[in-house]
């Protein structure tokens, strides 16, 4: 039995050959072990890791281009783009948190309100002066 994996694809009248989807080449590389790493034992394998998020990617963007040939700067204008990409999700998200950390401060300053008042004060004394004024 053949142990390669295969993608399913589609012929296309172009000598190109044989065209896959992008979720059939997603699913090919998390699938195959010699793509897919899901264990980090070295920085080799790091690397491994890296490389290969690349290659799909690439390949995404080469499939989705009229020309099939990259050059050099087609790939670093693609890392370009997509280190822009990160740093701007980063940054969202590092705003999302802060926001978030705010807010849960009031909320905890809040709780310790109610929690003082709870416990320190004379609960009677108040709601016999606020029946006084109703």
């Amino acid at each position: 039995m053949d142990s390669r994996r295969k993608t399913e694809s589609k012929h296309d009248v172009k000598k190109s050959g044989k065209i896959i989807s992008s979720d059939a080449l997603n699913d090919f590389i998390n699938k195959t072990p010699k793509y897919s790493v899901t264990k980090l034992g070295s920085s080799s394998d790091a690397i491994s890791l890296v490389v290969g998020g690349l290659l799909a990617g690439l390949l995404a963007f080469v499939d989705s281009r009229k020309s099939k040939n990259i050059s050099p700067k087609d790939v670093e204008n693609y890392l370009k783009k997509k280190i822009n990409l990160h740093e701007k999700r980063v940054n969202t998200k590092k705003a999302e948190l802060k926001k978030l950390q705010e807010e849960i401060e009031l909320e905890e300053q809040n709780l310790e309100k109610y929690k003082y008042a709870l416990e320190k004060l004379d609960l009677k004394l108040i709601a016999d002066e606020i029946n006084k004024e109703a």
